[in-house]
């Protein structure tokens, strides 16, 4: 997507949702409800609610970070991504932070407890740690 497009995409999906009494308020609504050309491009590619999944699985990825092992008498075991993503969890599949340091790859996923996606996250959770325990 065009990055004029990207930048103001959060604005035009949760614009509505700021509180009246926020100082903002106005202006944010407003673009919110503006029909124009990023309301339709939003339409078109299904991303125009923020309760309507449009996109698989969303991966993160710090590579390997080089930070020293040892501060004083504290030792850096492993470093914990919390992804985050540039969408609401109600509009992504999945999301997957991985990072190494200190010698160790950690995941984390995250997603949305809603509908029959909960049972498919534990099935994934549950072959992650099968593999992961099978190749030790």
């Amino acid at each position: 997507m065009d990055p004029t497009f990207l930048e103001p995409t959060s604005f035009k999906k949760l614009g509505g949702l700021v509180p009246v009494e926020a100082p903002s308020y106005k202006k944010l609504s407003a673009f919110a409800r503006r029909d124009d050309g990023l309301k339709r491009i939003l339409k078109l590619g299904g991303m125009d609610s923020v309760d309507k999944v449009f996109m698989g699985t969303w991966i993160t990825n710090l590579a390997r970070l080089e930070f020293p092992r040892t501060y004083g008498q504290l030792e850096l075991d492993r470093l914990i991504l919390q992804p985050g993503a540039a969408y609401p969890l109600t509009q992504v599949e999945l999301v997957i932070g991985a990072v190494t340091c200190a010698g160790k790859l950690s995941l984390v996923r995250e997603f949305a407890e809603t509908g029959n996606r909960t049972s498919t996250m534990i099935e994934v959770r549950d072959r992650a740690i099968e593999r992961q325990v099978g190749s030790q």
